[in-house]
């Protein structure tokens, strides 16, 4: 069916909540933080008015950015999708590409852990407070990770060829199936939480944005039996592996002391002292793990009460891996952003914030400013409402790059838009791409002039 063929019953038919999915997670997750901060089990000083400005503006402006970024879109038929994937063709050779160096990349760094000294299977599990201690950088964690930087951009283009139903070799099946647990096996020697987070995330997106299936259908359907095994395996899993790192990272007396001189005093329903199904210790895990949103909240209020309106320190862009590359060269050098947030938790904490992460909120308070922050909010969901768009309309390989890579940095906000080198990659590469890249790779202009001649239907 030719593209400028009208189907009132399949082609402009309305796509309601879908066009959401990659915000849904981002909403959900500060929605959750919001109400953990005001009702949740640790008592927070109440925000300064300027952080109640400052965060209902910066969300109120991106989700209405992302709107319209997004515009009016509508569904594709088969046949439509057929047509508008053949012009990125390409994308089979890169996946084949970015899917190798992912898989080279994951496993010298698993690899380079054991060489090293820096991890064992038996250090993670009885000496768990070490073991971020014993990290070693080698030349090989280098090159691994240099191998490994495209791998966001291999699992997009992996979903892309699911999702617009072309035949993938199965090795590369595998290969990204084996990544994903090579990456989760990594982050386990490191008592790291972020790569099972992530897989999770994954699950996700393809589910709900590119398959676009209801909650009910994963539920109930008897084609998603072995789908559900998996998740509620996994899930089991990496929930028991999450709570054991909260309970096990720390040394006894840190958790102790936190627990004891910081909690006990901020324990808003008494848990701590009237619990008889737990023991302190393990009450104070579940304390823990509450604080890691509540914290950047927190962070944030402080940030806002000591933020000019406008400023310009981009360094956080580039995320903490870039930076520690080029200390190697310049041991001296300090990022003017590092430096004003280590000046800030000076300030504002006697040094205790040094080692927690500073969330989307603080980050664009130390970046942009107050007002200046709120403006970069609305332009980002903007950016990111046009991808989505561009994705649903013309099936574009490699804005569904910048779409995945934006909702990774948007979901785990701890990691946030600024900490990962690998968002930053594919990011870049996707834009490049799309902006840049030469006519045998883009879509025929003729073709798109013809979809926008036709109705549309409400996202």
């Amino acid at each position: 069916m030719s593209l400028g063929m009208k189907n009132t019953n399949s082609t402009f038919s309305s796509l309601g909540w879908y066009p959401w999915a990659p915000v849904f997670l981002f909403a959900s997750y500060w929605t959750v933080a919001l109400v953990c901060y005001h009702i949740g089990p640790i008592v927070y000083p109440v925000f300064y008015l300027k952080t109640y400005i400052f965060i209902g503006f910066s969300l109120g402006l991106f989700f209405a950015g992302y709107k319209l970024g997004l515009g009016f879109v509508f569904a594709r038929t088969p046949e439509e999708i057929s047509e508008l994937s053949g012009n990125f063709r390409s994308a089979i050779t890169f996946l084949k590409i970015t899917t190798i160096s992912s898989l080279i990349g994951i496993a010298g760094l698993v690899v380079d852990r054991f060489i090293s000294g820096a991890a064992s299977i038996d250090k993670t599990l009885n000496n768990v407070d070490v073991v971020r201690d014993d990290l070693i950088l080698t030349p090989l964690t280098t090159i691994s990770n240099l191998f490994y930087l495209p791998v966001l951009i291999s699992l997009a283009l992996f979903m892309y060829c699911l999702k617009v139903r072309w035949k993938v070799p199965l090795w590369v099946h595998a290969s990204v199936c084996i990544t994903a647990l090579m990456a989760c096996f990594l982050a386990f020697l490191g008592a790291e939480r972020q790569a099972f987070l992530f897989v999770a995330e994954y699950i996700f997106f393809y589910l709900f944005f590119l398959k676009n299936e209801r909650l009910s259908t994963l539920i109930y359907d008897r084609t998603y039996r072995a789908w559900r095994i998996a998740f509620l395996a996994f899930l089991t899993i990496a929930s028991i592996y999450i709570f054991f790192i909260a309970r096990y990272r720390s040394t006894d007396g840190y958790l102790d002391h936190l627990t004891r001189n910081r909690w006990a005093q901020l324990d808003r329903y008494h848990l701590l002292a009237d619990n008889t199904w737990f023991n302190e210790r393990q009450m104070g895990s579940v304390f823990l793990l509450a604080s890691y949103m509540t914290d950047e909240l927190e962070i944030a209020d402080k940030y806002c009460k000591a933020s000019s309106p406008f400023c310009f320190n981009p360094g956080l862009l580039f995320g903490d891996r870039v930076w520690f590359q080029v200390k190697r060269f310049d041991p001296e050098y300090v990022c003017d952003a590092y430096g004003i947030i280590d000046e800030l938790d000076s300030e504002l904490s006697d040094g205790s914030w040094s080692d927690k992460w500073k969330g989307i909120f603080g980050c664009n308070l130390v970046m942009f400013g107050c007002v200046g922050g709120i403006l970069f909010m609305g332009i980002l969901g903007i950016v990111f409402g046009f991808m989505v768009r561009q994705f649903l309309l013309y099936y574009d390989a490699w804005c569904l790059i910048i779409v995945l890579c934006l909702y990774l940095c948007l979901t785990m906000s701890y990691m946030g838009f600024y900490a990962d080198i690998f968002h930053l990659a594919g990011l870049a590469v996707g834009l490049m791409h799309y902006l840049f890249a030469p006519k045998s790779l883009r879509p025929d202009r003729r073709q798109r002039k013809r979809v926008r001649d036709t109705a549309v239907g409400l996202a």
